[in-house]
């Protein structure tokens, strides 16, 4: 059975267009640089934020935004102020504290690709409503991929309901990297009744610390993921997949 995470409402975030733009690929010399992950930095829904200077991203409850917010803008699809987002940056250090708000929590796209990626930190994974979304490509792609030296938790909850996606393709690759590892725990309404593609979803990184927490319901699924080309096979899954 699906999870009731939201009363019914007509009002949703907008679909994150995923625009874009590339890193040097050569230095001053004309030498290439390499590169743990791709050389694409996406902007927060296109704007001229870039999701690599947003150190914490929080879903709230409430669409009011502070009076120390620097600047608003209207995310709900059908603009109309159903859905905002509002930017501080507290610490004065030159990265923003993003809030997305949803009066009652923030209905998820039935597009969520892209929706959490490439950004320091997610808060208030309870206030954003996912049932019914079918597509979570990307959706936490490089995830914390600039703070190389802290261990990260990501906790998705137990009300993060998965089941109507169809598409997971990278969802939660580079999460980490060789210096940063990643817990990532996946709650009781993670699943995979409908998933026809996850390709490199679960690739969190070069960390050999990566651990994946996973309900005992849902394990065999990641035993069998080599069907839906999830490279979870079975030694990856004695590796770091742990069943609660």
């Amino acid at each position: 059975m699906p999870v009731r995470t939201h009363e019914p409402t007509e009002n949703r975030i907008m679909a994150e267009p995923a625009k874009y733009t590339e890193l040097p690929s050569e230095d001053e010399n004309g030498l290439p640089i390499s590169r743990y992950y791709t050389n694409k930095r996406y902007y927060f829904f296109g704007t001229d934020v870039l999701r690599k200077d947003i150190e914490k991203l929080t879903f709230s409850s409430s669409d009011k935004a502070p009076e120390e917010a620097v600047q608003g803008f209207d995310l709900s699809e059908k603009q109309n102020k159903s859905v905002m987002a509002w930017y501080t940056d507290k610490d004065k250090n030159g990265l923003y504290e993003m809030t997305i708000g949803q009066d009652k929590g923030v209905v998820a796209n039935s597009n969520s690709a892209y929706l959490c990626c490439d950004v320091g930190q997610v808060d208030g994974i309870e206030n954003l409503y996912t049932t019914g979304v079918k597509d979570m490509s990307y959706m936490f792609f490089q995830y914390r991929a600039d703070a190389p030296f802290e261990k990260a938790v990501l906790d998705l909850g137990d009300n993060f309901d998965t089941s109507a996606v169809e598409n997971m393709d990278g969802m939660f690759w580079y999460t980490s990297h060789m210096f940063s590892a990643i817990t990532l725990r996946l709650g009781k309404a993670f699943q995979f009744d409908n998933v026809k593609s996850s390709v490199l979803a679960f690739q969190l990184g070069e960390s050999s610390n990566n651990k994946i927490l996973v309900s005992k319901l849902e394990q065999k699924n990641f035993i069998i993921a080599p069907e839906h080309n999830c490279v979870v096979d079975e030694a990856g899954f004695e590796k770091y997949i742990i069943v609660e």
